[in-house]
């Protein structure tokens, strides 16, 4: 666990803290309750060594893992019941697979054709068309950093493809670079149409370039550049894919707080709010957006250690629930998965109602160690999460029911106590 980061009460009142109380180590009617666990090497399990991220297909037919470690993807089956099987892994370098080294991210696209990926230090982009029967992949276009792409392919840390199956969109940490890809929706392959780079035709603000989300109605493309305390938000030409920078946010500036070191970023359901989640100081940062522009307004935080919330230091992913009445999040390293609840009227959250967290004894799900990523099956019923370092992979069954904040204190040892 690393030491308090956060920001001064004093400065945290400045805007307005959005969570006010702390619930225990589980409040009594648990909105994530866990349903099964998959560990690297246990039970014939491969493919999750280092495992980075976890997405589900659009159909809710299948689940994907990144495995860093193995340099390999994941194919699970799942079922109705949001129970999953191991059915195929793509390892790099095996069975025809290439260009997989340390991946560590994935995409699938929203007709469910195809998967995107690339790995850290891979500096290329692999396409997979995917059988929506049974959801296997194949490989079927690779584009390389230089050759294909003339650049902005080193150290692709995330991939997002737009709602209307027309763009895929890579953020590179290492070139601090977006590229936009147009996107041919009868055989899913692509063709890089722009390339947004730091210090290249002036651009500013991209170094440490993270997470990236595009907009369900596709007007806009927001990201992360952790190195430079900022996120980038972009107008997006819906029939070309093409980005035109029109608001930068800064950490400090105009009284922004808690974008520094931006991990993640997530839309609300109706388009109104933007939750960003980042590490310096241990925060999911709200905004208000504009439904015409897409420009973003801070509206208020939530931060570890601030107002009673507990087990939320680093967090590394934040997602609505279906029901829209809770906010799911997680703290790297607090070993916790954190709900808060929000207001589906305003968007807002309030509440801490569950923070479960690994003490580190064995006595709970070591699910919880190290979460790195989480993904939402598309009816809301199941919450999945991948654990980094224990190669674990671990099933949620959300109880999508509106729960009142728990009033008991904290239970002793919780985590930043």
């Amino acid at each position: 666990m690393h030491p308090h980061r956060g920001v001064s009460a004093k400065v945290a009142c400045g805007l307005g803290v959005l969570a006010i109380a702390a619930a225990g180590t589980v409040a009594r009617a648990a909105v994530l309750n866990p349903q099964a666990i998959f560990i690297e090497g246990v039970n014939g399990v491969t493919g999750l060594a280092g495992v980075r991220q976890v997405v589900v297909s659009p159909d809710g037919h299948n689940v994907y893992t990144a495995s860093e470690g193995d340099s390999a993807i994941t194919v699970w089956s799942r079922a109705h019941d949001g129970s999953i099987k191991e059915i195929q892994v793509l390892a790099d370098k095996q069975d025809g697979i290439t260009d997989l080294t340390f991946v560590d991210n994935l995409s699938v696209s929203p007709d469910g054709k195809n998967v995107y990926a690339s790995g850290i230090l891979s500096q290329s982009f692999v396409t997979f068309a995917r059988n929506t029967t049974t959801g296997e992949l194949t490989e079927v276009q690779v584009l390389h950093d230089g050759v294909d792409v003339v650049s902005g392919l080193n150290g692709v840390v995330f991939n997002v493809s737009s709602a209307d199956g027309r763009s895929v969109y890579s953020v590179a940490t290492l070139d601090g670079a977006i590229v936009a890809f147009a996107r041919n929706r009868s055989n899913g392959h692509l063709t890089p149409i722009q390339i947004i780079q730091q210090g290249v035709a002036g651009v500013t603000g991209l170094t440490g370039a993270f997470p990236a989300a595009v907009t369900t109605d596709g007007k806009n493309v927001y990201v992360g550049a952790r190195l430079d305390h900022t996120v980038q938000v972009y107008s997006r030409n819906t029939h070309s894919g093409r980005l035109t920078l029109i608001q930068t946010i800064t950490e400090g500036a105009d009284g922004v707080i808690g974008v520094d070191g931006a991990r993640y970023i997530t839309e609300s359901f109706d388009g109104k709010k933007v939750y960003v989640a980042a590490d310096v100081h241990d925060d999911i940062a709200v905004f208000d957006r504009d439904p015409a522009t897409g420009e973003l307004t801070e509206s208020g935080f939530i931060i570890w250690h601030v107002a009673g919330v507990l087990g939320l230091a680093t967090p590394t992913f934040v997602l609505e629930s279906n029901d829209h009445q809770h906010l799911i999040t997680n703290g790297f390293d607090t070993n916790s998965l954190d709900s808060f609840h929000l207001d589906r009227r305003t968007g807002e959250p309030g509440a801490q109602e569950q923070l479960s967290f690994d003490p580190g004894d064995a006595s709970v799900n070591p699910g919880l160690i190290q979460i790195i990523s989480g993904a939402m099956s598309p009816g809301g019923q199941n919450l999945y999460t991948v654990g980094y370092f224990g190669g674990i992979l671990n099933v949620w069954r959300i109880n999508e029911v509106s729960h009142e904040p728990a009033h008991e204190p904290a239970g002793e040892g919780n985590p930043g106590e």
